[in-house]
């Protein structure tokens, strides 16, 4: 914040959903650099044009060739938390791979919650699914996540993970999707076989050819329609 052109109005502070944006007592507004995320709404709403916004690196992007396709991912620096900004050039890149080798689908891998890295990573998406568990937590944030995809025009689906730990609470899930026309389009099962491939580092449908790798493949081919269906809507 340049001091010298800042009012004091409190635009900035009122604004700040990260709570980032403090006025100390003899008028001086300050930003603390932990708690902001870099969404730079406080230097756009700012009459004064007192805040700028300064480059800070939080990571770096790589692009891999695996036997599925290309991989775009990043790697976050030590104690550094996700940021938007870092999703956004990901999918820029992954974007342009796709287009340059004619490729029909980006599959982006989105963190949890609803800060500024879950909002870039829904943008513009042609679907969302949404991993749920029957956790009263996990309720919680499926539908908030949710929400936040339809005010963004996203379709939705819905997949709830370990189901049968609390079959009750998988069925209010099931029950608030059908009354807001969400699909549900898997019911994953625990299983320590999932555990046991992460750790070997392969697909659980390659990994084996269980009940849960079977709910999987079913769950895509679901997916794949879902898709085709928005795909024609265009």
């Amino acid at each position: 914040i340049e001091q010298e052109k800042c009012t004091g109005c409190g635009e900035c502070v009122n604004t700040c959903r990260f709570s980032a944006i403090s006025e100390k007592e003899e008028g001086e507004v300050i930003i603390d650099p932990i708690s902001c995320e870099g969404c730079g709404v406080c230097s756009y709403i700012c009459p004064e044009e007192a805040i700028k916004m300064e480059k800070s690196i939080s990571g770096e992007w790589f692009v891999s060739q695996t036997k599925y396709g290309p991989f775009v991912h990043a790697r976050l620096g030590i104690a550094e938390e996700n940021s938007g900004k870092l999703v956004t050039e990901v999918r820029k890149k992954a974007k342009d791979i796709a287009e340059k080798e004619k490729l029909d689908l980006a599959i982006i891998d989105g963190p949890p919650g609803i800060g500024c890295p879950v909002i870039a990573s829904l943008s513009g998406a042609d679907l969302a699914l949404v991993v749920t568990e029957p956790s009263l937590s996990g309720i919680h944030d499926m539908e908030r996540v949710i929400q936040m995809a339809h005010y963004f025009k996203t379709q939705t689906a819905c997949c709830i993970n370990k189901y049968d730990l609390n079959l009750q609470n998988s069925a209010q899930i099931e029950s608030w999707c059908e009354k807001n026309s969400i699909p549900l389009v898997g019911k994953i099962a625990f299983d320590e076989e999932v555990t046991k491939s992460m750790v070997q580092g392969i697909p659980l449908t390659e990994y084996t050819n269980n009940s849960v790798s079977k709910e999987i493949k079913k769950m895509w081919q679901k997916l794949d329609k879902l898709i085709a269906r928005e795909e024609i809507k265009k």
